[in-house]
């Protein structure tokens, strides 16, 4: 570690003896520094290095913080956002390598002011899927749940047994297309499930495990939070919240609905309760 030219740590760790005596650090790049609060800041800055490279995404999640009363006075914000809210101009990183451009459109319209481009990668075969052809297996298809319901359980979490059953057959089908198809012997591809309450993540999670079992496939089922910085080939999003009153919880934070559809690399297939009475999540 002394003499390490380069050191991978967290945040935490670079506090540690080993790294905060050395005095030859000249560069320090921080990712996801928008998750990173300004107090957490000061650990890195003890470094006195030459050149700070900060690197984040002020359109996704933010650090989580349990007291509303610190962050009412301001302690969520990352040191990041508060350079860019004081005038410093920001490099761009203009091209996203990730998704399929079907799926990457209304993200870098709605969150991104269209200053986003889809890099070559993504509109090269690499990104045309065999599952493709069948048509539950686009690169990007919605589902409506108009007949589910949400449930919350006693610790204010909702889950919607409609809109996981719902799920449930979209992943059997598609499984299937995959499992019996030849091209299934280049590789199984990843899957993720995402919900945005913990609730309707154990739920799926039960409902999944067969499945998962019957197609030797590891189906990763999490909150929006636990995906934030992962990617997976196929995501399936389950927005989860139906009710008369019209409210959409969680995924009023655009943020939070950012991180959610901007994970998968070749399809997305969210379900959502799309009548006309309820608010768009737009």
């Amino acid at each position: 570690m002394d003499h390490a030219r380069i050191i991978f740590s967290t945040v935490s760790t670079a506090g540690s003896e080993c790294i905060a005596n050395r005095r030859d650090i000249s560069t320090i790049i921080v990712d996801e520094a928008a998750q990173l609060v300004e107090a957490e800041s000061l650990i890195i800055l003890k470094q006195s290095c030459e050149r700070l490279c900060l690197v984040g995404d002020t359109r996704q999640l933010s650090t989580t913080v349990q007291s509303r009363r610190v962050e009412h006075h301001g302690y969520r914000l990352s040191m990041f956002e508060q350079l860019l809210d004081n005038g410093w101009t920001p490099c761009l990183l203009d091209e996203q390598y990730r998704m399929h451009p079907k799926i990457s459109a209304w993200p870098i319209r709605k969150f991104y002011e269209g200053k986003l481009k889809d890099a070559a990668n993504t509109l090269s075969d690499e990104y045309s899927k065999f599952w493709h052809a069948d048509n539950v297996c686009k690169p990007l298809l919605f589902f409506e749940c108009a007949d589910g319901r949400e449930e919350h359980d006693d610790k204010h979490s909702f889950a919607n047994h409609m809109e996981a059953d719902i799920v449930c057959s979209q992943l059997t089908h598609w499984l299937s297309i995959v499992h019996n198809s030849p091209g299934s012997q280049m590789g199984r591809p990843s899957i993720g499930v995402i919900a945005p309450y913990t609730a309707q993540v154990a739920l799926l999670e039960s409902k999944l495990k067969d499945l998962s079992a019957k197609y030797s496939s590891d189906i990763s089922v999490k909150s929006v939070d636990g995906f934030q910085g992962q990617e997976r080939d196929v995501i399936i999003f389950s927005a989860t919240r139906s009710n008369s009153a019209g409210k959409i919880g969680f995924l009023a934070d655009h943020k939070r609905l950012n991180v959610a559809i901007t994970r998968p690399k070749f399809s997305l297939s969210p379900s959502f309760h799309t009548d006309p009475s309820l608010p768009s999540y737009q």
